[in-house]
Order: structure tokens, then sequence, then C-alpha cells
């Protein structure tokens, strides 16, 4: 019984840790500021009014000001400067800005 036992909690160990880790990505939100070929930079954390403040800012500039920038590979997809998106990340490169592959990217 107790041979069961142990195999039933290394099976259940085994399929816990092969489900998805989709449910741990962590959602980001903010506005693109920068387009470039195969990455978009987004300002995060930001309201509507607080984006319309910073728009015409260059890159250069908000990094002075500390806006939470980061930049996201995207593999083709029609991004514009100024587009709201939504991305589910699982890590993120700690440099400033800050930088990451997406599992998810879409448009507000």
């Amino acid at each position: 019984m107790m041979k069961y036992l142990a195999v039933f909690f290394i099976l259940m160990s085994v399929l816990l840790s092969g489900c998805s880790n989709e449910m741990y990505d962590i959602r980001i939100s903010g506005y693109i500021v920068e387009v470039e070929k195969e990455r978009i930079l987004v300002a995060q954390a930001l309201t509507a009014d607080e984006y319309q403040e910073i728009k015409n800012e260059s890159v250069k500039k908000l990094k002075e000001d500390g806006v939470m920038l980061i930049y996201l590979d995207t593999s083709g997809g029609n991004f514009n400067v100024g587009d709201e998106v939504e991305a589910w990340i699982d890590g993120v490169d700690q440099s400033y800005p800050a930088h990451a592959s997406p599992s998810k990217i879409t448009k507000k």
C-alpha cells in the first residue's frame, strides 16, 4: 500500500509541475513610445492623461524622468507609437529599460 501511495505522489508531482505556467505570467500594460523592427518600447502604468503629457518626449527624457519602460520582443504585428497594449510575460531582464519576451501582446 505504501508503495502505491509513494507512486501516486510522484505522479502527481510530475503532472502538476508539467502544467502550463501561463497562469503565472505577469500581465503588464502601457503605451508604445517607440517601435523598432522586432521590438517595441512600452511606458508602463500610465493613465491616458499621463500618456498625453509624455507622448512627445524623447526616450532619453523618459529615462531621465524615471518612467517605467520595458522593451517587448515582437515577431511581426502591426504596432504603432501611441497604441495601448497589454502583454503577458513570465520573466524580465532587469536592465533599464527592462526587456522581456512576452507570450502574448494585444492592443487595447
